[in-house]
C-alpha cells in the first residue's frame, strides 16, 4: 500500500534530484524517471509512460524554479494522464 512514507520519499527524492530528473525530462527517458516512477506507485509497465508525459509537459512541468510549484505540475502532469491516474497510487 502506498502511505505517507512513500509520498514524503518521493518528495525529498523529487526536491534532491530536480536538476537530473530536467534532464531525463527533456530526453524522454533516463533514471530519475524511472526512480520518480518507482516511487510513485506505478508498475514497471507503466515507466515508459512516465517518461512520455514528463518529455511531452517538460515546459509546463519546469515553467519556473519554484521548487513546489515543480512539485505540483510533475503531479498534475502524471495525473493528466488517465492511465497514470489509475495504476500509481501515489498520483491518489
Amino acid at each position: 500500500m502506498y502511505g505517507e512514507y512513500q509520498g514524503a520519499t518521493r518528495v525529498t527524492f523529487i526536491e534532491e534530484a530536480l536538476p537530473a530528473i530536467r534532464v531525463d525530462a527533456a530526453r524522454g527517458e533516463g533514471e530519475y524517471l524511472k526512480t520518480l516512477a518507482q516511487l510513485t506507485g506505478c508498475p514497471a509497465s507503466h515507466y515508459p509512460t512516465v517518461a512520455s508525459v514528463m518529455h511531452s509537459e517538460f515546459k509546463t512541468v519546469f515553467a519556473s524554479n519554484d521548487l513546489p510549484s515543480q512539485v505540483a505540475r510533475i503531479d498534475a502532469a502524471l495525473r493528466a494522464n488517465s492511465d497514470l491516474k489509475k495504476s500509481c497510487p501515489g498520483l491518489n
